[in-house]
C-alpha cells in the first residue's frame, strides 16, 4: 500500500543544521530544553551523559510514547498511541508476504521500475502469533492508509504452540519498518529519528538492535548509514523462504511520515533532539558538542563559509536521468560576492551527496556558515 505524499518536503539544509548543531541551533535548542512537554526522561540527566556510549549503553528512557496503550493475544502485542507496536514471540512467514522484488538492486538495473512493485503485499499468515485465547485484533493505526493496518489484518492467530516449532529464530530485539521516500534524507532522517525513539522507549542498545526492512526499494545511497547506527540492518526477503522466522521481540516501527520530527518542526524542538543528534554522531565518532568548554576565542578564529550546490545526479530508478530543479544557477557570481564582503573567510561550495556520509558531517562540523538552496529560496544560518 502506497502512503498519500507528504506535503512536508523539508530538504538537506534542515536536517544538517539541525543534526550537527551549528552555533545558533544548538543555542536554540539548549534555550528551549526547559519547554519540552512531549516526553519525559528518565535516568541519567543529559549533561551527564557520555554521547560516545550511546551504541553500547543504554539511551535515556522515555514514558510517554506509551500512551493509549492497547494489549492483546495475551499480551503478545501492544499496540502503543496508533503508532507503534511491539510483538513477542512473533512469527514471520515469508510465504504469505508478497513482492516482485528481492530489494537491494543496484539502480541502474532496474531503471524505470514501478514504484509499486518495491512494496509488499500481505496475506493472512504473514504475521502469526500464538495466544492462549483467540480475539481478534481489533485495532487501527492512524492514518487509515497507514501500512500498518495491512500489517495487523495479516496476523494469523493460533492456538497451537506447535507453531513455533521447527523454524529460524532472531533472539535480538529487532525494528521492522517500511521506507518510502528512502533516497531523501529528510524522510530518511525521521526514519532514523523514528528507531532512535523506539530504543529509547523499550530501554535497548542500537549495538543489540537489528533493523528489518520490510520494502524491496533497489540499493540507495543511504543504505550505509543504517548499518553504522544499528547492530544490523536485513531486508524481509533475506529471511527464510523454506521455514518461517522467530522473532523474540519484534517491534513494528513508526512511520517516517507521522514522525514527531514533523509534527514539531513549527514548535520549539522535537522530543530528545539532543540525545538523538549525540546518537547519530557518536557513530561516526564525532562529538556532539564542542570540543573547547565555554565560550570560544573567536578572534583567533578563520570564518568558514559552505555553500551546498545541487546538481544532477540519480536517487532512484524513476529518474533515470538524475534530473532535479531547485539549483543555484550562479554559483561562481556567488562565491565571488561573499568572498569580497568577507576577504577573511575561507569561502567554499561543494556538491555534498558526492561524498560519503563521513566526509559531509565532518564537513558540516568545520562549517560556521552553511548555505543551501530550499524550495524557491536561499536560507543561510
Amino acid at each position: 500500500m502506497r502512503l498519500k505524499r507528504t506535503r512536508y518536503r523539508y530538504l538537506l539544509l534542515y536536517l544538517l543544521v539541525t543534526l550537527i548543531g551549528i552555533a545558533v541551533i544548538y543555542g536554540l535548542i539548549g534555550a528551549q530544553r526547559s519547554t519540552r512537554s512531549d516526553l519525559r526522561i528518565s535516568g541519567m540527566p543529559t549533561t551527564t551523559m557520555n554521547t560516545v556510549a550511546f551504541h553500547s549503553r543504554f539511551p535515556p528512557t522515555v514514558s510517554d510514547l506509551g500512551v493509549n496503550r492497547q494489549s492483546f493475544c495475551d499480551g503478545r502485542m501492544v499496540a502503543f498511541r496508533r503508532q507503534f507496536a511491539l510483538l513477542r514471540n512473533a512469527v514471520v512467514n515469508r510465504r504469505h508476504c508478497r513482492s516482485e522484488r528481492r530489494g537491494g538492486e543496484a539502480i541502474n538495473t532496474v531503471i524505470n521500475q514501478s514504484e509499486s512493485i518495491e512494496y509488499y503485499h500481505f496475506d493472512r499468515g504473514c504475521f502469526q502469533l500464538v495466544c492462549d485465547s483467540v480475539d481478534k485484533l481489533d485495532y487501527a493505526f492512524v492514518p487509515s492508509d497507514n501500512h500498518l493496518n495491512a500489517w495487523i489484518r495479516s496476523v494469523q492467530l493460533s492456538y497451537d504452540a506447535d507453531v513455533a516449532a521447527d523454524m529460524n529464530t532472531e533472539p535480538r530485539f529487532t525494528i521492522a519498518l517500511t521506507r518510502y521516500e528512502y533516497a531523501n534524507l529528510y524522510h530518511t532522517m525521521t526514519d532514523w529519528y523514528n528507531a532512535f525513539l523506539l530504543l529509547c522507549f523499550f530501554n535497548k542498545t542500537s549495538s543489540a538492535t537489528d533493523i528489518l526492512f520490510i520494502d524491496s526499494h533497489p540499493s540507495g545511497a543511504l543504505d550505509s548509514v543504517w548499518q553504522r547506527l544499528f547492530r544490523r540492518t536485513l531486508r524481509l526477503s533475506d529471511l527464510s523462504l523454506e521455514q518461517p522466522t522467530s522473532f523474540d521481540r519484534l517491534a513494528w516501527g513508526w512511520i517516517g511520515y507521522n514522525s514527531l520530527m514533523t509534527i514539531h518542526l513549527n514548535s520549539p524542538t522535537p522530543p530528545l533532539i539532543e540525545e538523538f543528534r549525540g546518537f547519530f554522531l557518536s557513530a561516526y565518532g564525532l562529538p556532539a558538542a564542542a570540543a573547547i568548554p565555554g565560550r570560544p576565542d573567536c578572534d583567533g578564529m578563520r570564518l568558514s563559509v559552505l555553500f551546498i550546490w545541487r546538481r544532477d545526479y540519480v536517487a532512484h530508478p524513476r529518474n533515470p536521468t538524475g534530473s532535479i530543479t531547485r539549483k543555484i544557477t550562479n554559483e561562481d557570481k556567488l562565491l565571488q560576492q561573499v568572498r569580497s564582503q568577507l576577504p577573511q573567510a575561507r569561502v567554499t561550495g561543494i556538491q555534498i551527496d558526492l561524498f560519503t556520509m563521513d566526509e559531509q558531517l565532518r564537513i558540516i562540523v568545520d562549517t560556521d556558515i552553511l548555505i543551501g538552496e530550499i524550495i524557491n529560496f536561499v536560507m543561510y544560518e
